[in-house]
């Protein structure tokens, strides 16, 4: 046989040989999609590290082939991302019902594959959506969770490409804030004591919905009188997680459900966390208090933020209690501030007294 022909080694498909002229050993195997033989240098002249060499090459080969987007499944990649990343969150109802959705739209229109995903598939699911008379928002919720899914399936390298999810136009921000009578008749027509306590930590701290049930006993300081929203070994996102001053009035709220709490959590119901949204819940108490669907569990954090700003507190402060910027902190809640423009009226009242 001569050299060049000769195989010096052979893993699975491929195998070592050598070229004319060259003492290297080449990867050598058969190309299906180029029908032709293709060498890649190992560049060693040693066999056993050219067998190395090769064995490393064809690992990479059949990962790469293995996360492929015409190799994963879709429903793989959602419950992945579901059972791995999101299984102890708040949110999870919510990215469940969503999920739930997209695999039904996307197993009735036949596509299973990540690779099947193209921009137009994405279109029909917003307008079928549409015709059912879901809100954009809320249609923009059931994608996030989709491309939210996907990027985590590249993260943990079980896919080596994302496809576009396209982002619908944001909603206009919400004006629906609490007065002080609104959030007391609220309080008052909770049946639950925990969702007392909510309400209470939501107004206080301008948290999140999710960070406010996901607080555990040791994100609390009573000592220092801080509450550190970030969870001890977690990296903050786009969406911060702040430390915020605990008020006179929510400390001793705070003292006994950490006194009480059986499972590590502030928010708690018969000992266990609390793991999915308070939505209905929450809806159930407004309508009682008299109060339009337009309030839900993020009103909280938008009414916390106005009535401080209607107090005179500067945007620097409530932008750092929301772990927003300053400009949109007071692109949102300036016109609330006493203060607001107060220069400009002022200078124009000047001209017209002269």
């Amino acid at each position: 046989m001569q050299q060049r022909h000769k195989r010096f080694f052979e893993y699975q498909d491929h195998w070592l040989s050598k070229r004319p002229g060259s003492d290297k050993f080449y990867i050598t195997f058969y190309d299906g999609r180029r029908r032709h033989i293709r060498r890649t240098s190992s560049g060693t002249t040693d066999i056993e590290e050219a067998k190395q060499v090769l064995i490393a090459f064809v690992a990479e080969i059949s990962r790469e082939y293995r996360t492929a987007p015409d190799m994963v499944a879709i429903i793989e990649v959602i419950n992945t991302y579901l059972e791995e990343h999101m299984s102890n969150k708040p949110t999870l109802e919510c990215s469940m019902y969503s999920a739930r959705l997209l695999i039904d739209f996307f197993d009735r229109q036949h596509i299973g594959l990540v690779s099947d995903i193209k921009p137009f598939v994405i279109d029909r699911f917003i307008k079928e959506r549409r015709d059912k008379g879901v809100s954009d928002s809320t249609i923009a919720r059931n994608l996030s969770v989709l491309r939210a899914a996907l990027n985590y399936a590249k993260r943990q390298q079980l896919l080596d490409y994302v496809p576009h999810i396209k982002s619908l136009p944001k909603a206009a921000p919400r004006e629906r804030w609490l007065t002080p009578d609104e959030a007391r008749r609220l309080i008052n027509a909770c049946n639950e004591q925990h969702h007392r306590d909510y309400i209470m930590i939501a107004l206080h701290t301008l948290a999140r919905p999710s960070a406010v049930l996901g607080l555990t006993t040791n994100q609390v300081d009573l000592e220092q009188n801080i509450i550190n929203f970030l969870p001890e070994g977690k990296q903050q996102s786009m969406k911060r997680r702040p430390v915020v001053p605990i008020s006179n009035t929510l400390k001793p709220i705070l003292q006994r459900c950490i006194t009480s709490s059986k499972s590590g959590h502030i928010i708690e119901y018969y000992g266990k966390p609390i793991t999915t949204n308070v939505r209905k819940a929450f809806k159930l108490a407004a309508t009682r208090a008299g109060l339009g669907n337009d309030v839900i569990p993020y009103t909280l954090r938008h009414t916390g933020a106005t009535w401080l700003a209607m107090q005179g507190v500067s945007m620097r402060q409530i932008a750092g209690m929301m772990g927003h910027t300053v400009q949109a902190t007071t692109e949102m809640y300036a016109k609330h501030h006493p203060d607001f423009m107060r220069e400009a009226t002022d200078a124009l009242d000047n001209i017209f007294t002269m």
